[in-house]
Order: C-alpha cells, then structure tokens, then sequence
C-alpha cells in the first residue's frame, strides 16, 4: 500500500514472487529527473573518439530524454530511454572535436512533463592551456585622484588572446561604477578614465577584468574573471600636485665630443596626499639613454623623486637639434606634465683661415692701394699698419666683416724706396687666424 499523498504506479515488472512491481508516485506535483554519475575522458587529442556515459533517474519512473551540447556547437539527442523497470537508466555519447581547447559539453536529462537537470565537465583536447586572467596592478594601496587622468590596469593572461575583455571598477558600497572594453593579450592593459564622464566618487576601489565569452573553468556559466587582491583608493578632486624642478631639459654637445654628464630631474609632491604617476616617454629616441616605463610609482606628502636624464649624441646622425617629450601622468590635480628634453649637437669649431692681398703692391710715393680679404670660421676681422701722412703707422680698423676690401695710403718715408706692413687678423669661434700683406 502506498501511504496517503501518494498514488500507486505498475511498473510491469516481476518480482521474486511472480507478484507485479508496484512504485508508489507522490501526487503531490513531477520532480525533475535526478543525474547521479558521469564518467567519460578528460583529456583527448584532436580527432580522438570520446565516450561519456550518464546515469540517471526518474523520481516518478517515467520517459526520460538524454541530450548534450558539446560545446563546439553541435548537440546531440539520442533515442529515449523509457523503459520503466527500473529507476536507474544509463545512456552513452561519443564524440571528437577538431580543434584544440578547452570545451565543457553539458548533459541534459528531461522527463515526459519537461522537467530537466542538466550537469557538465571540461575535456582538455590536444593539451590545451586552461584560459586564465589575473590583474598585475592596481593591486592594493594606489592612490587616484577623481576626475583626473586614468587607472592604467596591467594584466596577465593565457589562452584569451583576441577575446574582447571588460574592465570594471568595483566598489564594496557602489558596485561597478566604471566599465571599459577592450581586447585581451597574453601581457596586456586598459585604461580606465577618471576623467569628465569617469568616476567622481571617492572610495575604496578593486580592478575586476572579465573576458566575456570564456567560461570560468572553475563555475560553470560564470565569465571568467580576476579581481584586484586588495584595494585602492580614489580620493576627491582636491589640489594634488606634482612639481618638477624644471620645465625643460637642455643638453649641448659638439660633435665628436664627450657626451654631457647626466641631470637629475626632481619631481616632488607638493601636497598633503599621496600622489600615484608614471613616467613614460612616447616613441622613446635612441640618443635618450634612460628607458621610462609605465610601472606606477607613488610618492608620499613631500617626498622627492630624483629622475635621472641622459643622452648620447652619438646615437643622431649629425649636427642638428633634437626634442622628445618626457611625461608624468597620474592622480595629480595638474596631470599631466610634459618636460621637454632637447639635445643640440653643433659642428666642431675651425681655426679660421684668411686670402689677403694688397692690390697693387708696389706703387709711387702718396698712391694708393686696395687691400683685399676673404676668410673662412671667422666672424669678425681687425686690420692694422700704416695709413696716410701722419699717422706714424699707428693706423687701425676694427669691427670688419670676414670678407671685403679697404683702399689705404702708405705712410710715406724720407728713403727712395720704402715697405709698409698691413696686417689682418680674423677671429673665430676656433680661434684667430693673422696674415700679413707688404706695400
């Protein structure tokens, strides 16, 4: 007899007796079927044949229908198992996958009145690395400013490359308050805004990236992601500030010189917050030597950053002045800075060298002559001897150009024949250069 809320079920069967096999049905509604063992390969190589078996029952002894999603979109449903003996029923799938990954193929059981349970497992095919995420930074104790700059969050994956990723920012009182998008690489990164349109609240903060169309090996149906391990935090737009000790970087050098020692730039923070930056120089040049990266770094109330900058101008191709920009980003209220760095190379410096000739030089008492100069590496040149009837060849001229002419009188003498000696002299960035010319 069946007890009361029940009602009595002929299975058909026999028992030891040759008495009819009587199940006893609650009336009081269908239960789903009840999936109790999966057994089957975890591990295949490509093109490899795979069998599962499911073991399965029906409270109410009925029709039950096996399915499956392999999980490379193809499904299968096999014929019904519906003979009502006994609970228990058992059904096998086979099947090979082409491609190697990581697939989780869902068996589904349903009853005659449509309820189902449903189970999965993950088959490793052709030794796939199992997909992971896991965020580098901000990792816990960074600072950020609200409504400026950027979150800069580096991570780290295997096995999403090319997946589209989502970038939340988490907050225990707000939930996800920001969320942006991108695509995922083995070493990676995204920026979050905290600019017009970012996050204005100030708080306790974690990073939470999700690729969203992997499955959580670990929770089936769950997007795999990763959370920051502890928090950040993002503080209110107060004045936070960053101050360099200049606001360019000059070095100067002549070709084929030693390279100019290094300068330390110092960066100090100028206010009563921690302050969170990078450094980073875009499409850094060859000449500049120090490498910036893009790690965060963090600076106290009044501390100071030395940063080292150096050059080397054997790195360019010739004379010339060349300019990159190095730039601090971060939390501070006056993000970013750009501190230009120039490197100006000049020609190495010449002695200068001079044509000089008197025009004519040989002429009668009280004529005159023209003297005549051109010179090279000299930008301004002094002329001297004697000139007219009194001035005892005391005579001068200064300030002239690197190349001209001048007509000169000698100073006349009591001999028949006399010289007069005119000398120039040129100078130079590479020094002066004389010559001397006889009338």
């Amino acid at each position: 007899m069946c007890q009361e809320g029940s009602t009595s079920y002929d299975t058909g069967g026999k028992d030891s007796n040759n008495c009819p096999i009587i199940k006893c049905i609650s009336s009081t509604g269908n239960q789903p079927p009840i999936i109790s063992g999966i057994s089957g390969p975890t591990i295949l190589k490509v093109g490899e044949t795979g069998m599962w078996t499911v073991k399965a029952s029906d409270p109410e002894n009925g029709y039950l229908v096996y399915s499956v999603s392999w999980g490379d979109n193809l499904s299968e449903t096999p014929t019904t198992n519906s003979g009502p003996a006994s609970y228990s029923q058992t059904t096998t799938f086979t099947h090979s996958y082409s491609k190697a990954g990581i697939y989780n193929p869902t068996f589904i059981v349903t009853d005659n009145q449509g309820l189902y349970a449903k189970t999965s497992v993950s088959v490793n095919v052709g030794n796939a690395t199992q997909p992971s995420i896991t965020v580098l930074s901000p990792n816990g104790g960074e600072s950020f400013v609200a409504g400026h700059g950027i979150i800069h969050v580096t991570y780290q994956s295997s096995n999403i490359s090319g997946q589209q990723l989502t970038a939340y920012l988490y907050s225990p009182v707000l939930g996800d308050v920001r969320r942006v998008s991108g695509y995922a690489s083995s070493n990676g990164s995204i920026d979050i805004p905290l600019d017009n349109g970012g996050v204005d609240s100030a708080g306790q903060y974690k990073v939470n990236i999700c690729a969203n169309n992997i499955d959580n090996p670990v929770v089936s149906g769950k997007p795999l992601c990763d959370l920051s391990d502890n928090y950040f935090t993002i503080t209110s737009a107060t004045s936070i500030t960053l101050i360099p000790s200049d606001t360019f970087v000059n070095f100067n050098v002549v070709q084929g010189a030693s390279n100019p020692p290094s300068y330390n730039l110092h960066l100090t923070n100028g206010s009563s917050a921690p302050v969170s930056f990078i450094l980073s120089v875009p499409n850094q040049p060859s000449w500049l030597n120090t490498v910036y990266n893009t790690q965060t770094m963090t600076l106290s109330p009044g501390g100071v950053l030395s940063v080292g900058v150096s050059v080397d101008a054997t790195k360019v191709s010739g004379p010339g002045t060349y300019t990159t920009n190095l730039i601090a980003s971060g939390n501070f209220t006056n993000s970013s800075i750009t501190i230009p760095v120039t490197l100006t190379v000049t020609t190495a410096s010449s002695q200068p060298t001079i044509i000089f000739t008197a025009s004519p030089s040989t002429i009668i008492a009280g004529q005159a002559t023209n003297l005549t100069w051109s010179s090279t590496y000299a930008t301004s040149c002094v002329l001297a001897g004697a000139h007219g009837y009194n001035d005892n060849g005391n005579w001068s001229k200064s300030s002239l150009t690197s190349s001209g002419s001048l007509q000169v009188i000698p100073y006349p003498s009591s001999q028949t024949q006399y010289t007069t000696q005119y000398n120039i002299t040129c100078t130079g960035s590479g020094g002066s250069t004389t010559k001397i010319v006889i009338v």
